[in-house]
Protein backbone atom coordinates (compact mmCIF):
# COMPACT_ATOMS: atom_id res chain seq x y z
CA UNK A 1 0.00 0.00 0.00
CA UNK A 2 1.46 3.40 -0.76
CA UNK A 3 2.59 5.65 2.03
CA UNK A 4 -0.18 7.72 4.08
CA UNK A 5 0.13 11.32 3.75
CA UNK A 6 -2.68 12.81 5.38
CA UNK A 7 -4.04 16.30 5.38
CA UNK A 8 -5.44 18.47 7.91
CA UNK A 9 -7.15 21.62 8.79
CA UNK A 10 -7.46 23.55 12.29
CA UNK A 11 -8.96 26.15 12.90
CA UNK A 12 -9.54 27.71 9.40
CA UNK A 13 -11.08 31.17 8.58
CA UNK A 14 -10.64 32.14 5.11
CA UNK A 15 -12.41 34.40 2.08
CA UNK A 16 -11.99 35.81 -0.83
CA UNK A 17 -10.03 39.10 -0.10
CA UNK A 18 -11.51 41.19 3.15
CA UNK A 19 -14.54 38.49 3.04
CA UNK A 20 -14.56 35.76 5.49
CA UNK A 21 -16.76 32.88 4.61
CA UNK A 22 -14.94 29.81 6.72
CA UNK A 23 -15.29 30.83 10.70
CA UNK A 24 -12.93 28.25 12.52
CA UNK A 25 -12.84 24.94 10.08
CA UNK A 26 -11.12 22.04 11.40
CA UNK A 27 -10.87 18.64 9.87
CA UNK A 28 -8.53 15.96 9.20
CA UNK A 29 -10.12 13.60 5.91
CA UNK A 30 -9.46 9.83 5.98
CA UNK A 31 -6.65 8.70 3.65
CA UNK A 32 -7.97 5.99 1.74
CA UNK A 33 -11.27 6.76 1.49
CA UNK A 34 -13.94 9.41 -0.28
CA UNK A 35 -15.36 12.22 1.42
CA UNK A 36 -18.46 14.29 0.15
CA UNK A 37 -18.25 18.15 0.75
CA UNK A 38 -22.02 18.85 0.35
CA UNK A 39 -23.89 22.29 1.59
CA UNK A 40 -25.74 25.18 0.25
CA UNK A 41 -24.60 27.39 -2.19
CA UNK A 42 -22.75 29.70 -0.83
CA UNK A 43 -21.86 27.51 2.33
CA UNK A 44 -17.83 28.04 1.33
CA UNK A 45 -16.82 24.44 -0.34
CA UNK A 46 -15.33 26.05 -2.87
CA UNK A 47 -13.52 28.18 -0.52
CA UNK A 48 -12.28 25.30 1.37
CA UNK A 49 -11.28 23.31 -1.42
CA UNK A 50 -8.81 26.19 -2.23
CA UNK A 51 -7.99 27.10 1.16
CA UNK A 52 -6.65 22.99 1.93
CA UNK A 53 -4.91 23.33 -1.76
CA UNK A 54 -2.44 26.42 -0.38
CA UNK A 55 -4.66 28.59 -3.56
CA UNK A 56 -6.53 30.88 -1.44
CA UNK A 57 -4.57 32.65 1.60
CA UNK A 58 -6.08 32.23 4.88
CA UNK A 59 -6.80 35.16 7.43
CA UNK A 60 -6.14 32.41 10.50
CA UNK A 61 -5.36 28.71 11.25
CA UNK A 62 -3.23 26.32 9.66
CA UNK A 63 -3.67 23.54 6.78
CA UNK A 64 -0.80 21.12 7.36
CA UNK A 65 0.58 18.10 4.81
CA UNK A 66 1.51 15.22 6.91
CA UNK A 67 2.10 16.91 10.28
CA UNK A 68 4.18 20.20 7.67
CA UNK A 69 2.72 23.58 7.42
CA UNK A 70 1.85 23.93 3.24
CA UNK A 71 3.27 27.02 4.02
CA UNK A 72 6.58 25.47 3.91
CA UNK A 73 6.29 23.79 1.06
CA UNK A 74 7.57 25.15 -2.18
CA UNK A 75 5.06 25.42 -4.88
CA UNK A 76 6.43 22.17 -7.22
CA UNK A 77 6.64 20.09 -4.05
CA UNK A 78 3.06 21.11 -2.95
CA UNK A 79 1.91 20.59 -6.59
CA UNK A 80 3.51 16.74 -6.25
CA UNK A 81 1.53 16.44 -3.02
CA UNK A 82 -2.05 17.78 -3.78
CA UNK A 83 -3.85 18.02 -6.86
CA UNK A 84 -6.98 20.52 -7.05
CA UNK A 85 -9.41 20.32 -9.83
CA UNK A 86 -11.46 23.76 -9.90
CA UNK A 87 -14.94 24.70 -10.75
CA UNK A 88 -13.55 26.90 -13.45
CA UNK A 89 -11.66 24.78 -16.10
CA UNK A 90 -10.89 26.94 -18.94
CA UNK A 91 -7.60 25.73 -21.62
CA UNK A 92 -5.19 29.17 -22.87
CA UNK A 93 -5.07 26.45 -26.26
CA UNK A 94 -7.27 23.98 -28.04
CA UNK A 95 -5.12 21.05 -27.14
CA UNK A 96 -5.93 17.07 -27.75
CA UNK A 97 -7.39 15.21 -24.86
CA UNK A 98 -3.95 13.22 -24.54
CA UNK A 99 -1.85 16.28 -24.43
CA UNK A 100 -4.75 17.85 -21.76
CA UNK A 101 -4.09 14.95 -19.50
CA UNK A 102 -0.75 14.85 -19.59
CA UNK A 103 -0.52 18.04 -18.38
CA UNK A 104 -1.07 16.49 -15.24
CA UNK A 105 2.27 14.87 -15.26
CA UNK A 106 4.09 18.92 -15.37
CA UNK A 107 4.87 18.75 -11.46
CA UNK A 108 7.30 16.31 -12.15
CA UNK A 109 9.28 18.38 -14.86
CA UNK A 110 7.46 16.58 -17.89
CA UNK A 111 6.74 18.39 -20.75
CA UNK A 112 4.30 17.70 -23.64
CA UNK A 113 5.03 14.26 -26.03
CA UNK A 114 8.24 13.42 -23.83
CA UNK A 115 6.71 11.91 -20.50
CA UNK A 116 8.78 8.99 -19.01
CA UNK A 117 7.36 5.77 -18.84
CA UNK A 118 5.39 6.01 -15.13
CA UNK A 119 4.50 9.45 -16.65
CA UNK A 120 2.90 7.66 -19.73
CA UNK A 121 1.65 5.04 -17.38
CA UNK A 122 -0.21 7.55 -14.97
CA UNK A 123 -1.87 8.70 -18.12
CA UNK A 124 -2.72 5.73 -19.76
CA UNK A 125 -4.79 4.54 -16.12
CA UNK A 126 -6.37 8.20 -15.69
CA UNK A 127 -7.73 8.08 -18.92
CA UNK A 128 -8.65 4.61 -18.52
CA UNK A 129 -10.47 5.44 -15.18
CA UNK A 130 -12.29 8.04 -16.91
CA UNK A 131 -13.46 6.15 -19.73
CA UNK A 132 -11.76 7.89 -22.22
CA UNK A 133 -10.62 5.57 -24.45
CA UNK A 134 -10.18 6.56 -27.94
CA UNK A 135 -10.53 10.13 -27.58
CA UNK A 136 -6.63 10.46 -27.50
CA UNK A 137 -6.40 12.58 -30.65
CA UNK A 138 -9.68 14.79 -30.24
CA UNK A 139 -9.81 17.93 -29.61
CA UNK A 140 -10.95 19.52 -26.51
CA UNK A 141 -13.14 21.90 -28.35
CA UNK A 142 -15.20 19.27 -30.03
CA UNK A 143 -16.56 17.53 -26.83
CA UNK A 144 -19.96 17.79 -24.81
CA UNK A 145 -19.67 19.49 -21.66
CA UNK A 146 -19.56 15.87 -19.30
CA UNK A 147 -16.66 14.57 -21.94
CA UNK A 148 -15.04 17.82 -21.38
CA UNK A 149 -15.81 17.43 -17.26
CA UNK A 150 -14.09 13.91 -17.74
CA UNK A 151 -11.10 15.06 -19.40
CA UNK A 152 -10.32 17.94 -16.91
CA UNK A 153 -10.51 15.17 -14.10
CA UNK A 154 -8.53 12.51 -16.15
CA UNK A 155 -5.73 15.37 -15.97
CA UNK A 156 -5.96 15.68 -12.04
CA UNK A 157 -6.05 11.77 -11.38
CA UNK A 158 -3.27 11.65 -13.91
CA UNK A 159 -0.90 13.41 -11.05
CA UNK A 160 -1.13 10.44 -8.51
CA UNK A 161 -0.98 12.95 -6.07
CA UNK A 162 -1.94 11.27 -2.56
CA UNK A 163 -4.15 14.18 -1.78
CA UNK A 164 -6.75 15.50 -4.57
CA UNK A 165 -9.36 17.67 -3.76
CA UNK A 166 -12.40 17.93 -6.55
CA UNK A 167 -14.37 20.84 -7.00
CA UNK A 168 -17.81 19.68 -8.39
CA UNK A 169 -16.05 16.79 -10.79
CA UNK A 170 -18.98 15.63 -11.95
CA UNK A 171 -20.77 18.42 -13.90
CA UNK A 172 -23.34 17.56 -17.08
CA UNK A 173 -22.44 13.70 -16.43
CA UNK A 174 -25.38 11.10 -17.41
CA UNK A 175 -26.37 8.64 -14.85
CA UNK A 176 -23.66 6.18 -15.98
CA UNK A 177 -20.85 8.38 -16.50
CA UNK A 178 -21.91 9.44 -12.96
CA UNK A 179 -21.65 6.02 -11.88
CA UNK A 180 -18.83 4.75 -13.43
CA UNK A 181 -17.25 7.76 -12.26
CA UNK A 182 -17.50 7.99 -8.48
CA UNK A 183 -17.10 4.28 -8.46
CA UNK A 184 -13.67 4.61 -9.94
CA UNK A 185 -13.18 7.37 -7.61
CA UNK A 186 -14.12 5.07 -4.15
CA UNK A 187 -11.08 2.51 -5.68
CA UNK A 188 -8.41 4.89 -6.68
CA UNK A 189 -8.92 6.21 -3.22
CA UNK A 190 -8.89 2.56 -1.50
CA UNK A 191 -5.84 1.08 -3.91
CA UNK A 192 -3.48 4.22 -3.72
CA UNK A 193 -4.06 5.25 0.31
CA UNK A 194 -4.92 8.72 -1.21
CA UNK A 195 -7.49 11.26 0.45
CA UNK A 196 -9.72 12.31 -2.19
CA UNK A 197 -12.46 15.10 -1.20
CA UNK A 198 -14.88 16.06 -3.52
CA UNK A 199 -17.86 18.55 -3.21
CA UNK A 200 -21.13 17.98 -5.20
CA UNK A 201 -24.64 19.21 -4.90
CA UNK A 202 -26.71 16.24 -4.45
CA UNK A 203 -26.83 14.56 -0.86
CA UNK A 204 -28.03 11.73 -2.75
CA UNK A 205 -25.29 11.38 -4.62
CA UNK A 206 -22.89 12.02 -1.99
CA UNK A 207 -24.94 9.43 0.53
CA UNK A 208 -24.45 6.45 -2.32
CA UNK A 209 -20.90 6.68 -3.01
CA UNK A 210 -18.75 8.27 -0.81
CA UNK A 211 -17.35 7.07 2.89
CA UNK A 212 -17.66 9.85 4.87
CA UNK A 213 -19.30 13.57 4.50
CA UNK A 214 -18.51 17.02 5.53
CA UNK A 215 -21.66 19.06 5.23
CA UNK A 216 -21.05 23.05 5.66
CA UNK A 217 -23.54 25.66 6.29
CA UNK A 218 -22.35 29.16 6.64
CA UNK A 219 -18.93 28.48 6.95
CA UNK A 220 -18.90 26.13 9.65
CA UNK A 221 -19.05 21.96 9.75
CA UNK A 222 -22.68 20.42 10.62
CA UNK A 223 -21.81 16.99 9.99
CA UNK A 224 -18.47 15.22 9.96
CA UNK A 225 -18.87 11.79 9.54
CA UNK A 226 -19.86 8.44 8.10
CA UNK A 227 -21.83 8.83 4.98
CA UNK A 228 -24.51 6.46 5.97
CA UNK A 229 -24.83 8.31 9.43
CA UNK A 230 -26.42 11.31 7.91
CA UNK A 231 -30.08 11.38 8.32
CA UNK A 232 -33.22 13.12 6.68
CA UNK A 233 -33.18 15.45 9.47
CA UNK A 234 -29.50 16.70 8.97
CA UNK A 235 -30.11 16.92 5.43
CA UNK A 236 -33.52 19.13 5.86
CA UNK A 237 -31.74 21.47 8.52
CA UNK A 238 -28.50 21.80 6.64
CA UNK A 239 -31.07 22.83 3.33
CA UNK A 240 -33.27 24.46 5.36
CA UNK A 241 -36.66 22.06 4.07
CA UNK A 242 -40.13 22.30 5.03
CA UNK A 243 -41.49 18.82 5.67
CA UNK A 244 -43.24 18.57 2.30
CA UNK A 245 -39.74 19.67 0.36
CA UNK A 246 -38.01 17.04 2.35
CA UNK A 247 -40.50 14.54 1.39
CA UNK A 248 -40.22 15.61 -2.71
CA UNK A 249 -36.37 15.72 -2.93
CA UNK A 250 -35.48 12.66 -0.66
CA UNK A 251 -38.26 10.48 -0.98
CA UNK A 252 -40.22 8.22 1.96
CA UNK A 253 -43.21 9.32 3.77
Amino acid sequence: MAETIAIEADSLTAGPGKRTVLRGVSLCPVPGTLTALIGPNGAGKTTLLRALAGTLPLQSGQVRIAGTPISEFKRPDLARKVALLPQTRDLAWDLSVLDVVSLGRFPFGARLGALSETGQAAVRDAMQTCDLGGFENRRVSSLSGGEQARVHLARTLATEAPIMLLDEPAPALDLRHQHRLFDALKRVAKMRNATILFSVHSPQLAKAYADNIIALKSGIIAYDGPADTLSRSDLKGLFDLDDAATAMILGGD
